[in-house]
């Protein structure tokens, strides 16, 4: 093993040295960020200001964040600039269109724009895309580490009990699956959803009124609805672990809350359920559901980025070892439900998790991992926090997370500084997209024609060639038959002459007719475009209403205090 280790420091003295000669400036700022902000929180924590350790380890993610690539960053830059363009030349659809193949897709039919407003609104004030969705991620990642310090400072007394709390707090946020969440996946819509997660437990807590919850389940629910459902029952949970309310009482205020947000929402998801036959869906993606669950080496992995490594996992335990029957029996509760979903997302459970409800629309089981390590921070501030545990075993193992974000991160670091300095402007990334397509977040949205007659038997040379974009505008029927490949279907209607024609398929290409030569054919997208403006109508209702709601609450606030 000493020998295996010392093998890999040499190979990254050997990669960094190399690195060090090709971008000086980058290895300067870079490995001088790190050094510091891993030097600082160490230092915090061992000095027992474990507030300023955790946002030390912030820091840190966002340095990492403006240096990395995530695996879904080129969908979301892609998206970022259809959309600005979008906006600019005043044509708003929710099908993207490839101006370079004509492509196009119903990605926002399904997927909501909701998480593209910062980064676009950034882009048209004149930031690259690339630089704006960073943003974006980095401002998402600040709001939840405030949710996390505000939970902690509401549910804690005494100084030393919330110096436990950041603890906590930095043992979460070092999780693997959690800051890689931002570092090697960078998925928008996830990160939304999940960074508002504990806001939610802390409105719960705080007793805020129906309306400001109901303001943060809309934001969710709008943005997410699947991974929606996983990061309000794991706030709930840990909200009732911390709070004395009643249980009854909370799942009342999160049952109405909960309700007036998935109604005020359903523009948002009630569309992708009933649309979900039109396109291919999960079902084309290059790895399936059941074989997205980790083998138990995986799950517990040291520096695996969709495991949360060793030392969360190991705490919960450590916590009941030391504390004994010390700790409160809704922490054993969080305690045991951490424990469940942790082993939920192993392939041995796996012949019963894929049987949950709606669980399967995940797409990845490990999507689990941020909901579950939360429930592992709320044990740990129920059960160590704020029974007031020993500090010197939370602290170790904070200093060790710590380390093991450290080492996962210079790692990635290795292949992500080169490429930093060699990306170019918006239209380099567009570039890349559409020369080099990913299945991921384009498969699932390619038409689904398997209900659909055949038309294989009509000749190649029946078929009049157009592309979507073509019938938008409206063509002129030279042929019996027109073809369009992967051409939107249901959710658009055609039209010749206003008669709609028959619609058959061969492969990937939809087949118009038989049409009448010389008539013209058009594709309208009146119900999308609908669907667009009631979505856009819903957010300007809600936003309105929780600003006269908000005025009128400080207006009595103020009153009362005359």
């Amino acid at each position: 093993m000493e020998a295996s280790i010392l093998q890999g420091l040499s190979a990254w003295w050997e990669t960094y040295n190399q690195l060090w000669h090709a971008f000086p400036l980058a290895c300067e700022l870079y490995l001088g960020a790190m050094g510091l902000l891993v030097l600082l929180g160490a230092l915090f924590i061992w000095r027992g200001r474990s507030d300023f350790a955790f946002w030390s380890c912030v820091s840190i993610v966002l340095v990492n964040l403006v240096f990395f690539f995530g695996e879904d960053l080129n969908h979301h830059v892609y998206r970022t600039i259809v959309l600005a363009e979008q906006i600019r030349l005043g044509h708003l659809s929710l099908i993207l269109i490839n101006p370079t193949d004509g492509e196009a897709l119903p990605t926002f039919v399904y997927y909501s724009f909701l998480p593209y407003l910062p980064g676009v609104a950034l882009k048209l004030l004149g930031f690259s895309a690339h630089a704006a969705v960073k943003l974006a991620l980095g401002g998402e990642l600040l709001i939840m580490a405030l949710g996390l310090k505000f939970l902690v400072d509401a549910t804690t007394v005494r100084a030393r009990n919330r110096d436990l709390g950041h603890l906590t707090a930095t043992l979460f946020l070092c999780a693997n699956y959690v800051f890689c969440l931002w570092t090697a996946r960078m998925a928008l819509a996830e990160i939304w959803v999940y960074s508002l997660v504990p806001w939610v437990a802390l409105f719960l807590v705080q007793g805020r009124s129906i309306r400001s919850l109901t303001a943060l389940l809309f934001l969710q629910a709008a943005a997410h609805p699947i991974v929606f459902a996983q990061a309000v029952a794991a706030a709930f949970v840990v909200a009732w672990a911390l709070e004395r309310e009643p249980f009854l009482a909370m799942v009342r205020r999160l049952v109405v809350a909960g309700l007036l947000a998935a109604i005020g929402a359903a523009a948002f998801w009630v569309p992708q359920f009933l649309w979900k036959g039109y396109v291919l869906g999960t079902s084309h993606l290059p790895a399936a559901f059941p074989e997205t669950f980790l083998p138990l080496s995986q799950a517990l992995g040291l520096r695996y980025v969709r495991s949360l490594g060793w030392w969360l996992p190991l705490a919960v335990p450590l916590m009941i070892v030391t504390m004994g029957l010390r700790i409160s029996w809704r922490a054993w509760v969080l305690s045991l439900s951490f424990a469940a979903g942790l082993a939920l997302q192993t392939e041995p459970l796996q012949p019963i998790a894929v049987h949950i409800p709606l669980l399967s629309y995940s797409l990845f089981i490990w999507r689990l991992m941020l909901p579950v390590a939360f429930l592992g921070f709320g044990a740990l501030l129920s059960g160590w926090g704020q029974q007031d545990g020993p500090r010197w075993p939370l602290a170790l193992l904070a200093v060790l997370s710590l380390a093991t974000m450290t080492s996962i991160l210079l790692g990635a670091a290795q292949v992500n500084l080169p490429r930093f300095f060699t990306t170019d402007g918006d239209a380099a990334w567009y570039r890349a997209y559409v020369e080099h397509p990913s299945p991921w977040g384009r498969n699932e949205f390619l038409p689904n024609y398997a209900d659909l007659p055949s038309a294989c038997d009509v000749a190649a040379t029946d078929r009049q060639q157009a592309s979507f974009v073509d019938l938008e505008a409206g063509v002129v029927a030279t042929n019996h038959y027109l073809a369009i490949a992967q051409a939107p279907h249901g959710i658009v209607d055609y039209a010749m002459n206003g008669w709609p024609p028959p619609l058959r398929a061969c492969d990937d290409v939809l087949i118009l007719g038989p049409l009448q030569p010389g008539s013209t054919v058009r594709a309208s997208t009146a119900k999308v475009t609908a669907l667009l403006w009631l979505r856009i109508a819903t957010l300007a209702i809600v936003l309105g209403v929780l600003a006269v709601s908000g005025s009128l609450g400080r207006r009595r606030a103020s009153r009362g205090l005359l």
